[in-house]
Order: C-alpha cells, then sequence, then structure tokens
C-alpha cells in the first residue's frame, strides 16, 4: 500500500524543489496526500506547484499556500525569493490552487489521519512551527517527519544551512515536537551530484516531461555558471519511503537561535532531543535511482 505522505516545499527557490515534487510523482510507493508551499511569495510558489503537477499528469493534487514570513516579523526575513527556472506560471490562476491556508490544512490533516501521515518539510520550517504553536499536541499525531535541513559534520556545520537557518526560531519549535523526526542534512546531501552524464540521460528521453526536467536544471545550472547542481531535496523525500541509499545515526539536536555569528547553526549537544540523522549516503546509486523514476515517469506520460 502506498506511503502518505505530504510535501511542504519552498518550490521555486531552488531547481531540487521541483525535482522532488517530480519524484513524488514518479514512485509508486507514495500517496501524495498535499502540497504545502511556504516562502516569499508563497502564493506563486502554489501555482508553480500546481503546473508541475499537471505536467506531470497529477492534477488531482491538491496544493496549500502557506506562509511567506518567517515565524517571528520583528526578525529580518532571509527566505531566498521566487525563481520558476523558467517555467510560465502565468496560465495557472489564483483558484487552481486551495483557498485553506497550507498551516490550516497541516492542523486538519494531523487531526484526522496524523498517526498514518509522514511529513516531508524540503524548506524552511515556518509552516510546520506556525501549526505546532497553534495546536501542538496535533502536530505530535504525525506518524513521523523527514526534514531537509541542518548540517551536522564538517567544516560547513559551523556555518549552518539555509532551510533551518532562514527561520532558527522555526527550527527550535520543530525539534521541540514529539513525534519522531529525521534530518537530511546538507553535509549529505551534497554528495547527491546531478551532473553532465545524467543531464545527457534527461535530454536522450525526449519526452516532454524529461524535456521539463532538462529545462529546468540546465536554467538553474546556467544561473549558478556551471555545469552540475546537488538535489538535496529528492534525497530527503526518498528516505521517506525507501532508505536503502542512506545510512542514519541518532544524536541529540539543538540549534543556535541567540544573535551572532553562529545564529542558525544547528549543534550536536548532550540535553537536546535525540534526533535520527542522515551520516552517509550513496550518492551515485541515488542519481541513477532517480533519474530512472524521471525517465519512466515521462515515457508512461508519453
Amino acid at each position: 500500500m502506498p506511503k502518505p505522505i505530504i510535501l511542504d516545499t519552498d518550490i521555486g527557490s531552488d531547481v531540487d524543489d521541483c525535482m522532488a515534487l517530480l519524484l513524488a510523482c514518479a514512485s509508486p510507493e507514495i500517496e501524495l496526500v498535499g502540497v504545502t508551499t511556504v516562502g516569499e511569495e508563497a502564493r506563486k510558489r502554489a501555482r508553480l506547484a500546481v503546473q508541475l503537477l499537471r505536467r506531470a499528469g497529477r492534477e488531482d493534487v491538491p496544493v496549500y499556500a502557506g506562509m511567506s514570513n518567517r515565524l517571528l516579523l520583528q526578525k529580518p526575513n532571509h527566505f531566498r525569493g521566487y525563481d520558476g527556472h523558467g517555467l510560465n506560471i502565468e496560465d495557472v490562476a489564483e483558484d487552481e490552487f486551495e483557498d485553506e491556508h497550507a498551516v490550516d490544512y497541516l492542523l486538519r490533516m494531523a487531526r484526522e489521519r496524523g498517526p498514518e501521515l509522514t511529513l516531508v518539510p524540503v524548506g524552511p520550517l515556518t509552516n510546520v512551527a506556525a501549526a505546532i504553536n497553534l495546536d501542538g499536541e496535533a502536530m505530535d499525531r504525525f506518524k513521523e517527519l523527514f526534514v531537509m535541513g541542518g548540517v551536522f559534520w564538517g567544516e560547513r556545520a559551523q556555518r549552518g544551512e539555509y532551510n533551518v537557518s532562514s527561520d532558527p526560531e522555526a527550527t527550535k519549535v520543530v525539534l521541540g515536537l514529539n513525534a519522531p523526526t529525521t534530518f537530511v542534512g546538507l553535509d549529505v546531501t551534497l554528495q547527491v551530484v546531478n551532473d553532465p552524464e545524467r543531464m545527457a540521460q534527461l535530454k536522450g528521453a525526449d519526452t516532454p516531461l524529461t524535456d521539463l526536467a532538462y529545462s529546468m536544471l540546465a536554467h538553474y545550472q546556467a544561473r549558478l555558471g556551471r555545469d552540475v547542481n546537488y538535489l538535496h531535496d529528492p534525497l530527503a523525500l526518498t528516505c521517506a519511503f525507501d532508505e536503502q541509499f542512506v545510512q542514519f545515526v541518532e544524536s541529540p539536536v539543538g540549534i543556535v537561535t541567540e544573535e551572532g555569528e553562529r545564529r542558525g547553526v544547528m549543534e550536536l549537544r548532550e540535553g537536546d532531543s535525540p534526533k535520527r540523522l542522515a551520516r552517509e549516503v550513496d550518492g551515485s546509486a541515488f542519481m541513477d535511482f532517480l533519474i530512472e523514476r524521471v525517465i519512466e515517469l515521462g515515457r508512461q506520460l508519453a
């Protein structure tokens, strides 16, 4: 039976958000219950999600726009701006996504289906934290969370990671949730490399969907000025239904919320709540899996 999952995403920031949504559509192991959007211009991000779902043959999946500002309005907003990665959303009307706010939707689904539902946040944790602040008991009903966020080992751990550090107070709230939570951090996802060989595979598949994936990835790489990019969010999503590519450890984890250079940095420290953390990944095998899934969905839809 497919695993019911809600994807909470800042789609339209980095292209890996788009690829995570396409992978969700391409994975029969998943019942994609809904998509919620977070980040600056969350309603525009919802329109992008609707467009991608339409192109992937999944018009049945509801989309809910969420928080466009961080949890504490008096703090500076560090959300990345919206970028459609070359995809035109002008033909998606605002009434094509749901009227219900994403935070209200998360709470409703937690109350109605929480014990069977997995929540996968792959952007800033503002929607999830806002829902917890309104009704933490309801949010504790979720079966589990898989978060793309944090960086826990190596030099990068001293600089933090965008999803958690863009709203440290939201991350702190989520760390207090009792529902089992796994973090798939940047130190692991940076080993998942989309390179020219994988791009050639997508281009060679020659279907409308693979052409779309190729064009979005190429647009993003051109913006970065390089011929590779990293697919952070698809790995976190995959961990929610298939852990064959990743090894995990458990450790107490906290986040620095005080002002200063280390604000937004996650720390492994005694006394904090233990969470499960991705530790190692077979990045090449995962990329093979991802590209094969997208190509197969493209062929089914062609």
